[in-house]
C-alpha cells in the first residue's frame, strides 16, 4: 500500500488510519501539517501473523469406501480462507487441500479395518501461523447381506 492519506486529528491530537495490511513490516512516514505545529515521524509498522486453531474431524468409515477427511481452520472467531492443510493417517501422507471458507477436505479410501490416527497440519506462509490437530479414523468391515434359497431334503435319504 503506497500513497498519501489525509486524516484529521481527534480532540486529543490523535489520528487513526484504518488499513488492511498483510502480515509484514512496512515503512511509514507521517508528516504533521498544521498552522501551529510541524513534525515528522519516520518508522516501521509491523503487522504480526495471526494465530490459528485447526480442528480435525473424527471419521467413521467402511472398508474400501470413499470417505471425506476434513479439518476446520479458524483465527479467533473468524474462519480462515487461505493456506493448505496436509492430512496423514498413522503418519503416512494421504493428501492436501486448500482452505476454503475455513474448511479443507480430501476424499480417502482406507483398505484396512481398525482404528487409526488422522493428523492434519495447517500451513500458510503469509498472514497466519501454522497449526495442527488430531482426529480418529474408525474403519469398519463391510456388512455382507447373506441370502439363501430354501433347501429341501429328506432325512437320511440315501440313494
Amino acid at each position: 500500500m503506497v500513497g498519501t492519506y489525509y486524516n484529521t486529528t481527534d480532540i486529543n491530537g490523535r489520528v487513526c488510519l484504518v488499513t488492511d495490511f498483510d502480515a509484514g513490516a512496512y515503512s511509514v512516514e507521517i508528516n504533521l501539517v498544521n498552522p501551529y505545529y510541524e513534525g515528522e515521524l519516520i518508522g516501521t509498522i509491523v503487522v504480526s501473523k495471526a494465530r490459528t486453531e485447526l480442528n480435525a474431524i473424527d471419521v467413521d468409515s467402511i472398508l474400501n469406501k470413499t470417505t471425506s477427511i476434513s479439518a476446520n481452520v479458524i483465527s479467533g472467531s473468524r474462519t480462515v480462507n487461505e493456506g493448505t492443510v496436509s492430512f496423514y493417517v498413522n503418519g503416512v501422507f494421504i493428501g492436501s487441500s486448500n482452505v476454503i471458507d475455513g474448511t479443507a477436505a480430501i476424499d480417502y479410501i482406507h483398505n484396512k479395518v481398525g482404528g487409526f490416527e488422522i493428523s492434519a497440519n495447517y500451513n500458510d506462509n503469509n498472514n497466519y501461523y501454522n497449526s495442527s490437530g488430531l482426529a480418529a479414523l474408525n474403519v469398519e468391515k463391510i456388512t455382507a447381506q447373506l441370502k439363501s434359497d430354501d433347501i429341501e431334503t429328506v432325512y437320511k435319504d440315501v440313494d
